[in-house]
């Protein structure tokens, strides 16, 4: 067993057996179309085994859902503001999967001369003896887009 799978595992049987009830958070309130530039949104997937299998219906998920409230999506890398959705799932031995989903809301900016992303907002939440990961995604940007 790798490191990450062992990792994900002590994840799940600390925090429970289902996705979790998780809650977005917010590090900004100012999150709306008039503050937030240009957003795009990119797709990390360290899912196997088919764990995770609507990726592209993920990313046009967010991005229409950003669009019905008005906010400018770009598809260059990395724009002023980011939607980064990140995926770590495998199958058991008995055929179901699990993992954990992260998305963040990061502001590319310069401080002190160094680029980095800052998080204003993130959502997520662990999944366990599902058949994928794709409805649990879904639900998730759901709730942190209806909140922006």
């Amino acid at each position: 067993m790798s490191l990450r799978a062992l990792q994900v595992l002590i994840l799940i049987g600390l925090l429970g057996v289902f996705a979790l009830d998780a809650h977005a958070q917010f590090v900004s309130d100012d999150l709306s179309p008039v503050t937030i530039g240009n957003v795009s949104v990119k797709i990390h997937d360290e899912a196997t085994d088919g764990c995770w299998t609507n990726l592209g219906e993920v990313k046009n998920y967010a991005k229409d859902k950003l669009e019905l409230k008005v906010y400018k999506i770009s598809d260059t890398n990395f724009e002023d503001y980011t939607i980064y959705v990140l995926v770590a799932a495998q199958r058991t031995e008995e055929g179901r999967c699990f993992g954990s989903i992260n998305i963040q809301v990061l502001k590319a900016e310069i401080s002190g001369g160094i680029f980095g992303f800052h998080e204003v907002a993130n959502h997520g939440g662990i999944f366990n003896y599902a058949e994928n990961a794709n409805n649990y995604i879904l639900n998730l940007i759901n709730e942190l887009t209806s909140k922006m």
